[in-house]
């Protein structure tokens, strides 16, 4: 039977001249009919069917961040605050509140009176710190690394003008956060050795980040704009990938300052990193001590 089926046509529905090769309707059965599409399936909520409903969620985002920025340029537009925002005096007065804050968390009454516990202050400083810690480690061992060895100099650059005074900015405000929550949380007992550590860790990297933010920051952008301004008039220069290739302009005198300058801001700025990190982690091995995972 299957060498007879061998020579037969493999279906009931073809071209086949030969009557006698087709297979009878019983060995076949009925063919089967395909139903056409009616719409998208019932089971299936209709904003997860469109096809532009990622597209859709972008445009809303993207008016909303451009409704904000149009009104922080309306705002800072205005002649007083642009009068204000060209000197240097608002620079200075954060960094005072900067301190400031710190001396008041360093500062703070103590009492021995027992306070109800508090979830949402405790919610508060574990989620600043896994975000600061998260933060520190994309920025520092994923993000830099895979695009300093991937895009061109020139691009790599565009990008840390942008992420450089936001990286500080979010940082600062998180640790910020982390002091406020720990010394809210832990000041109705005396303190030891353990709870000054962390509260000295999380202040250095609160000044750092805030005062890199506020005086260094600015300065490494404005000398990666001025040295590509100069090296886009040579052709090549800042093309490379993972290297640092001047070219000609190696003979420029202005630009190998800029460079320098450059380098040195740079090389401070990698090193109050290294050093917030280094709190981070001092600071992750208290929060360890500090958890249960059986009942305690």
């Amino acid at each position: 039977y299957s060498g007879y089926l061998s020579e037969m046509c493999a279906t009931n529905h073809c071209d086949c001249p030969a009557e006698e090769l087709r297979l009878p309707k019983d060995i076949l059965g009925e063919p089967l009919q395909s139903k056409p599409f009616s719409g998208h399936p019932s089971h299936i909520p209709k904003c997860l069917f469109s096809s532009n409903a990622i597209a859709e969620q972008d445009s809303v985002i993207q008016k909303g961040m451009r409704k904000f920025h149009a009104a922080i340029r309306q705002i800072v537009s205005h002649p007083k605050i642009r009068t204000i925002l060209a000197t240097s005096q608002p620079v200075h007065a954060l960094a005072i509140i900067s301190v400031g804050i710190v001396f008041t968390c360093l500062t703070g009454e103590q009492s021995t009176t027992p306070k109800p516990y508090s979830a949402l202050t405790t919610f508060a400083y574990v989620v600043a710190f896994g975000l600061r810690l998260g933060s520190q480690y994309w920025m520092t061992f994923v993000s830099g690394l895979s695009l300093y060895f991937t895009l061109q100099r020139h691009a790599f650059g565009d990008v840390q003008v942008v992420l450089f005074p936001r990286y500080f900015t979010s940082n600062a405000i998180l640790s910020a956060i982390s002091l406020f929550a720990f010394t809210k949380l832990h000041s109705h007992i005396p303190w030891e050795t353990t709870h000054w550590i962390q509260v000295i860790t999380m202040s250095t990297s609160f000044l750092l980040e805030s005062l890199s933010r506020l005086y260094l920051a600015p300065k490494v952008v404005d000398l990666i704009e001025k040295k590509k301004a100069i090296e886009v008039t040579q052709p090549g220069v800042g093309k490379e990938v993972g290297k640092h290739d001047p070219g000609v302009l190696k003979n420029c005198p202005h630009y190998m300052s800029l460079h320098g300058q450059f380098r040195r801001k740079h090389m401070f700025m990698g090193v109050v990193n290294v050093t917030t990190i280094a709190c981070t982690i001092v600071q992750l091995c208290y929060v360890c001590q500090s958890l249960c995972f059986t009942p305690c």
